[in-house]
């Protein structure tokens, strides 16, 4: 039995299926919609029971983060049925880099975690930031190196982020 799905849905389920811990800001982003419009159709699928939403908790105390996963309860062809996702060629993958107002001119201030990941010039996938997450217990993703202190104002990240890079497959 196939699930009665629309469009944006099936492209929803599509990249969900590829990244279980895609975000709603980064499927809006990917899918050209408002994060209020991912999130009612995401809570929709939900309430339909054809994707599955898991929170886990990493790390501890203030370093503890929730994860959050979805996963479609049945495979992406019998979820969708007829209506193909438009978005199979589509990835989601991210690089680190500087906040704007920094460059590499900064880089010597910089903690031997970030020079690691911005000298590698390499795109991660969401798993792969998670995976770093549970090794070094507390959210990469979040904090990414860390904590800063600009002259007195404290940040709980460092001066680098995870942009978000939309990239299709190699046929």
């Amino acid at each position: 039995m196939f699930a009665d799905v629309n469009q944006l849905e099936s492209d929803i389920l599509d990249q969900i299926a590829k990244q279980k811990d895609i975000t709603p800001e980064v499927l809006a982003e990917v899918l050209d919609e408002s994060v209020e419009t991912i999130n009612t159709v995401i809570k929709d699928l939900e309430d339909r029971k054809i994707l599955k939403t898991t929170e886990t908790k990493i790390g501890k105390g203030i370093n503890s983060n929730i994860i959050i996963s979805r996963e479609l309860t049945q495979p992406l062809s019998k979820a969708v049925g007829e209506t193909k996702p438009q978005t199979t060629e589509i990835l989601v993958r991210y690089s680190y880099d500087w906040i704007a107002g920094f460059n590499n001119s900064d880089i010597t201030n910089s903690r031997p975690f970030c020079k690691a990941l911005l000298g590698a010039n390499k795109l991660y996938s969401r798993s792969d930031i998670e995976s770093m997450s549970a090794r070094l217990g507390y959210s990469v993703w979040d904090r990414r190196g860390g904590w800063w202190n600009d002259n007195g104002t404290i940040s709980e990240s460092c001066r680098h982020e995870w942009k978000t890079n939309v990239v299709t497959r190699k046929k």
